[in-house]
């Protein structure tokens, strides 16, 4: 009788350490990124996903760092989600980190999967001082 009760704790453990392992996506490494771009969010498009927001983040490109067949004053949309409610399965996810505003200038590290334009998980967005006339604006903090 022991014996079969520590075989099967010894299986629930190894069942629960392996769901745990496996709760959520991997991270992407910025270096990796197809796009690497400058800009100011222009509009921002929100959507439910059943248990997610996705979101549209709509940037004005200022400058480009990484990335084909984008230049300045192009418009670049990339896509990005949070998780709105509780995990419901071992493989789910919390979503990217920051979701940009309108009006706020960010640089942007985004790939393209899923076949789509994705910030790179979780981690995809740097929110940056704005910009007067062109120029950065000088903080005095």
């Amino acid at each position: 009788m022991r014996t079969a009760i520590s075989k099967a704790s010894i299986f629930v453990i190894v069942v629960a350490s392996a769901t745990v392992a496996f709760a959520a996506r991997a991270g992407d490494s910025r270096n990796k990124a197809d796009y690497v771009l400058t800009g100011t969010v222009t509009d921002l498009y929100k959507s439910d996903g059943g248990g997610y927001d996705n979101y549209i983040v709509e940037i004005k490109v200022e400058e480009v760092e990484k990335g084909k067949d984008i230049k300045p004053d192009d418009t670049f949309r990339a896509f990005c989600y949070k998780r709105t409610g509780p995990a419901s399965i071992a493989l789910d996810s919390a979503g990217h980190k920051t979701i940009p505003k309108p009006g706020e200038r960010v640089k942007v590290y985004v790939m393209r999967a899923r076949g789509r334009f994705e910030g790179t998980y979780p981690d995809w967005v740097d929110i940056l001082p704005p910009t007067v006339k062109g120029k950065k604006k000088l903080t005095t903090d």
